[in-house]
């Protein structure tokens, strides 16, 4: 009898576990090949929404901590035009439904857009695709018209921030500056030359959202932090920068220049304390100048120096002791050397002359007598030590170095000019400092554009 019941019971219980089984499998087939379609409709709303943590990008500051380049935030809107339904708001009266046309108004009394312009978008969007979950409502909304859209609370609207780069002195210094591309990436002058001290790097996070398109509070989660830029502190004084920048724009003007450079600096130091560019920019609106006039001349092109040259030439050699200040010398104005050279001077000037009337009536045939005093090797080595021929301390981003040929390479001609500034070129950074080096008792120190790079926690460098 036993028996009998023990082998109902495993019946029983075995009839039970098959029907449980079906069960489960007839619903596994409902819900992976029947309603498969339905359910990943239904998720689309629920699903993991990556984003973008930026790291800001760190100030560029003058020598006093004026700003010159900042970060500042912009917000693109969007909306979710399959969620863009009515939706319920407390307020100081109680429960309130607010329609999409009444949203669309309250939103577009902040952006300057029209309520029908707002609706049109979310109906474009649907006709497209009924289930459409992104559209741009309005592009690089700033600050205040974000906070004030966001405190709107409407549950299907969103917000994506974009960095967005700005210099609040305009042109002030923005030959050197440079500046970032629409995507945050440096391209020109310090932006791009010192990006490893402002440069900020992304991170990322995610976050859920449920089928009505609202963000689920608690379900974010970072995978990487961003990493703020540091403050990069120039030696740069913005208030003489721009005094100089408007003197040389008003003498250029004057003179019909095509181009012009200034350069200030402070000789005991090195330091450059404006470096100005005519014609300049504002990197707030680049796409305004022309592509060669958003740089820094002063840095990037070479020129022959002329007889700004002539005062190297008679350090050279009067450091080298082989003339005074009174050393007389014939000057005529025209003159023919032995190996063919030949040149004159560009006006009428006494014939006898000393070093000192050499330089001041600008003698070419003089300077040239009296720097072959200098035999070309050590004549070389002059040039180089005061910095002729390689790029400065500061490494300016797409600096130039000049040209400046070995000195057994000096053709007939480029022997003798070379002593008044031909066949040789030089930028305007270059000749700073090399006069720098005469007003130092001779002593060139390397050139300064960046005090210092100072990050989040104090730390200078």
């Amino acid at each position: 009898m036993k028996t009998r019941i023990n082998r109902r019971r495993v019946a029983f219980s075995f009839v039970i576990i098959v029907i449980i089984a079906a069960f489960f499998v007839t619903r596994l087939i409902d819900i992976q090949v029947v309603g498969a379609a339905a359910f990943n409709r239904a998720s689309l709303g629920k699903m993991s929404i990556p984003e973008t943590l930026y790291g800001t990008r760190g100030d560029i500051v003058d020598s006093k901590g004026i700003v010159l380049a900042t970060e500042r935030m912009t917000y693109d809107v969007t909306v979710s035009p399959r969620n863009a339904k009515e939706f319920s708001r407390t307020t100081e009266v109680g429960e309130v439904t607010v329609t999409p046309q009444m949203a669309a108004k309250e939103i577009a009394a902040i952006t300057g857009q029209s309520p029908d312009d707002i609706i049109s978008i979310i109906n474009d969007a649907l006709a497209v695709n009924p289930n459409s979950d992104f559209a741009y409502v309005k592009k690089g909304a700033d600050v205040d018209a974000f906070t004030q859209i966001k405190a709107l609370e409407i549950p299907w609207i969103y917000f994506e921030p974009n960095p967005d780069r700005a210099y609040p002195n305009g042109a002030v210094a923005g030959n050197i500056l440079g500046y970032v591309g629409s995507d945050g990436t440096p391209l020109a002058g310090l932006e791009m030359g010192s990006d490893e001290c402002v440069g900020g790097v992304n991170g990322s996070q995610s976050y859920a959202r449920g089928a009505d398109g609202v963000r689920i509070p608690g379900s974010t989660v970072v995978s990487e932090a961003a990493k703020n830029g540091s403050t990069l502190r120039l030696t740069i004084d913005s208030d003489l920068q721009w005094f100089v920048q408007q003197s040389l724009a008003s003498t250029a003007s004057a003179e019909n220049a095509k181009w012009g450079m200034t350069v200030v600096m402070e000789v005991e130091t090195g330091r450059l304390l404006a470096v100005a560019d005519y014609p300049t920019f504002d990197p707030n609106n680049i796409d305004a100048y022309a592509a060669e006039d958003r740089g820094s001349r002063a840095f990037t092109s070479p020129f022959e120096p002329g007889s700004t040259m002539k005062s190297l030439t008679a350090a050279s050699i009067l450091e080298a002791g082989l003339v005074t200040p009174t050393t007389p010398i014939y000057s005529p104005q025209n003159i023919e050397f032995d190996n063919g050279a030949r040149f004159k001077d560009h006006g009428p000037h006494p014939s006898n002359l000393t070093l000192q009337g050499v330089l001041r009536w600008s003698s070419n045939s003089g300077i040239a007598q009296l720097g072959v005093l200098l035999d070309p090797e050590r004549r070389y080595d002059s040039l180089v030590r005061f910095g002729v021929g390689e790029k400065t301390a500061v490494d300016f981003p797409g600096e130039s170095a000049g040209l400046l040929r070995s000195w057994d390479q000096w053709d007939n001609q480029s022997f003798y000019t070379m002593f008044f500034g031909q066949g040789l070129t030089l930028t305007s950074i270059q000749m700073a400092s090399a006069y720098a080096a005469i007003g130092n008792d001779g002593v060139r120190q390397p050139l300064s554009l960046i005090d210092s790079c100072v990050d989040h926690n104090g730390a200078v460098t």
